[in-house]
């Protein structure tokens, strides 16, 4: 790493706060070097030690600038010094609080990633997360940041030679010539009865008999494998013996019931649907574990009320949202709408919500009550959105569709291409093709699309996109938006979609509602649209409506809901509920007055204004006459 990018990086930590934090000064020097093999610059001391203690506890005479970049020479020291540097900063002997590490985390991993290296999640120490620098691997399955390493062993059907250990015995049993069924207990120690576990099936990508292929002694289970326990007690289970490391262990055995992004890989395989998920025990499992995990309410796991705090605005905002019950298949609360002025604060909110659920920041939450969604999918087609800085973590299963690149370059043509492709990919190997199909005959000429589907397993991308460089922007915006949600959407996915009308005309928005509620449902689902167009509203009911607007007496931000029903009314009806009734002279009415002042006729009016054959608006014929009133009694 060059001395630019070093002091980037430096520069960065110093806005964060105080590189020392809570730490003691010299403590945090002698974890970088050893200040002994310093020479001292003053002749009362033998070396920099004591010349540390002098001017940091002391006289307390060096700022951290003269420190760390001339004293010491942070800039130009090797790879190794630089990493303790960074360890340093993120350590529990300088930080208060979990918030405070990951904050320190999030804002310097995506500068430390460009140099091949970031922060990765070692341990947990009084209720605080240990981060350490570690090199990131090419072609290398790489263990997820936020999820320390499991240093307690498996074992697979042989007596543990060290403890505390965990250890899971095969049994015979047959799911359509899939044996994936193992027993799991824990031993703390040898003197100590073993726990009971409960029973969990463990499936191989390539192989029909688990216990053929798994190690006899593991830490981790490999990409390979995937793992769903077979009742909610087993997963009760882990939590009272690991409450601290509960995480750990679950990603460890590869577990597909808390970690969605796994069960995305595995979910659409014979293997997984009929065995792994072949008893309603296990499916009930899969489905609510994490939920359960998290203490989350599960009969209103999708209502919530989130605290928002918006750029440039002190007072935070409520917005109460209840999808009801996503497994419904009448629920009509799958949409939300988030309606105000332009500067109301609507994409703010989008981008709120989705990091307190990239966070699990409870605090941002009604009663800490965090909704279980097992996917969130971000749709901005803005080059101001701010969605693209959330990163995906085991833990928050995150897909980004945008005009952005994790380093906030707007992406190229040839990128947008090779993201099309690798969605329709996704979508052969999730099997979604019929359905995708199926929904693309809204929006694309269906003997085109018999064309381009070759078969169930086989698209033709090279016509599919000579196809879509012929279609109308709008077509093709809703044809991309189509493909990203059938490539990464699973069930209970949130969709978050901001301001779809920007690149669509009225027809194009309320076809993209139908299909967005098409999808919801198919998916049980939800969706929140940021919006200014009154043509969304049209679709939703007014319960599902949320208007972002300003209190006119004390200018805080607020929300509130729909004085009329919005399902079907008039666009005027809606507007002006939403924004109120313009004070703004609109330019018809400035013209129309000027011929009434020039004392034009009604029929000289009518012979200026007529297109052609067609006939004035009775709007307009009113508001021509009243004028006429109006210079009359003048």
């Amino acid at each position: 790493m060059n001395k630019e990018k070093r002091l980037e990086i430096f520069r960065s930590i110093q806005k964060l706060g105080s590189i020392w934090g809570k730490a003691d000064c010299v403590e945090m020097l002698e974890s970088i070097w050893n200040l002994h093999l310093f020479t001292s610059e003053d002749p009362r001391f033998k070396d920099a030690y004591g010349d540390a203690v002098q001017h940091l506890r002391n006289n307390d005479d060096w700022d951290e600038e003269y420190t760390f970049l001339t004293r010491f020479g942070l800039l130009t020291s090797n790879d190794e010094v630089f990493h303790k540097f960074l360890n340093a900063v993120v350590s529990k002997n300088a930080r208060s609080s979990k918030e405070e590490i990951e904050r320190y985390v999030d804002t310097l991993n995506p500068l430390l990633r460009n140099e091949g290296i970031e922060y990765r999640l070692q341990d947990k120490r009084e209720e605080l997360p240990i981060y350490e620098i570690e090199e990131l691997k090419d072609n290398v399955e790489e263990h997820p940041r936020d999820i320390a390493k499991n240093h307690i062993s498996f074992y697979v059907n042989k007596t543990p030679s060290s403890f505390p250990a965990l250890v899971l015995y095969s049994d015979l049993w047959d799911d359509y010539s899939r044996k994936t069924r193992f027993q799991l207990y824990y031993m703390q120690n040898v003197n100590v009865q073993s726990v009971e576990i409960g029973s969990v099936k463990i499936m191989h990508a390539n192989e029909f008999v688990t216990k053929n292929v798994i190690p006899q002694c593991f830490f981790e289970l490999s990409e390979e494998f995937c793992s769903v326990g077979q009742e909610v007690e087993y997963y009760k289970n882990i939590k009272e013996q690991f409450p601290e490391n509960y995480k750990v262990i679950l990603y460890a055995l590869r577990d597909a019931a808390y970690f969605s992004i796994i069960a995305d890989r595995y979910q659409h395989t014979i293997s997984f649907q009929k065995s792994l998920l072949r008893y309603p025990d296990a499916l009930k499992a899969f489905r609510d574990a994490h939920g359960i995990m998290e203490g989350i309410d599960m009969s209103n796991r999708y209502n919530f009320t989130l605290y928002a705090k918006r750029p440039y605005f002190d007072n935070v905002v409520n917005v109460d949202m209840s999808f009801g019950d996503l497994d419904g298949k009448d629920n009509l609360n799958r949409i939300k709408a988030l309606i105000g002025e332009n500067g109301s604060g609507k994409s703010s909110v989008l981008y709120s919500l989705a990091k307190a659920l990239h966070d699990r920041d409870e605090t941002v939450f009604e009663n800490g009550k965090i909704p279980d969604f097992s996917k969130v999918i971000a749709i901005s087609y803005s080059i101001f959105d701010k969605l693209f800085e959330l990163t995906h973590k085991s833990s928050f299963n995150f897909v980004y569709c945008g005009l952005r690149n994790r380093d906030n370059e707007l992406i190229t043509e040839k990128d947008k291409k090779e993201r099309f492709e690798i969605s329709l990919e996704e979508i052969v190997y999730k099997e979604r093709t019929s359905d995708y199909h199926s929904t693309l005959t809204e929006v694309v000429n269906e003997e085109l699309l018999n064309e381009i589907f070759l078969s169930r397993e086989n698209i033709d991308k090279r016509k599919f996109h000579g196809i879509i460089s012929k279609m109308s922007s709008g077509q093709a915006m809703i044809t991309s938006i189509i493909t990203e949600l059938y490539a990464h959407i699973r069930e209970n996915s949130l969709i978050l979609f901001d301001e779809p009308e920007v690149h669509l005309h009225a027809n194009a928005v309320t076809e993209l509602v139908r299909i967005l509620f098409e999808i919801c449902n198919e998916f049980n689902s939800a969706c929140v649209v940021a919006t200014h167009s009154a043509v969304v509203l049209q679709e939703l009911l007014a319960r599902n409506v949320i208007v972002l607007e300003q209190d006119k007496v004390t200018k805080e931000r607020r929300t509130r809901l729909m004085n009329t029903e919005t399902l079907g009314e008039n666009l005027t009806t809606i507007t002006e509920d939403v924004f109120g009734r313009s004070t703004i002279d609109k330019h018809y009415g400035y013209v129309i007055r000027q011929l009434v002042r020039k004392g034009k006729s009604m029929d000289d009016i009518e012979k200026i204004l007529k297109s052609e054959e067609l006939p004035m608006s009775l709007n307009l014929y009113m508001y021509i006459r009243r004028q006429m009133e109006i210079k009359a009694d003048d």
